[in-house]
């Protein structure tokens, strides 16, 4: 999230480009003709680039969450003999709501 949107922009650009990008060098290994900028694939393109960018942005958000549960929750629920898919059914999530 830290990374200015041009350098974004340049870094997409690189990967999606067709002649010396990693699409491109994608192409000639295999021999495909892979093109992100055609209508059909550009919309899940453009969806790569944003979840990117905001990925990290989100984990923040997400960490800063979790870390505010109390631990004491944790250790009755271990205590209790709950698995690790109920501590997440029954703690962390009705904790982030």
């Amino acid at each position: 999230y830290a990374v200015p949107a041009v350098v974004s922009t340049m870094i997409w650009g690189f990967v999606y480009g067709e002649k010396y990008g990693l699409v491109g060098s994608f192409n000639d290994f295999f021999g495909t003709n892979i093109d992100v900028f055609k209508p059909s694939v550009l919309l899940a393109a453009i969806g790569n680039i944003s979840v990117w960018e905001f990925t990290g942005y989100n984990m923040l958000i997400f960490y800063s969450s979790l870390s505010t549960i109390p631990h004491s929750l944790y250790e009755a629920a271990s205590i209790d003999g709950a698995s690790e898919w109920q501590i997440v059914k029954s703690i962390k999530l009705p904790e982030l709501k």
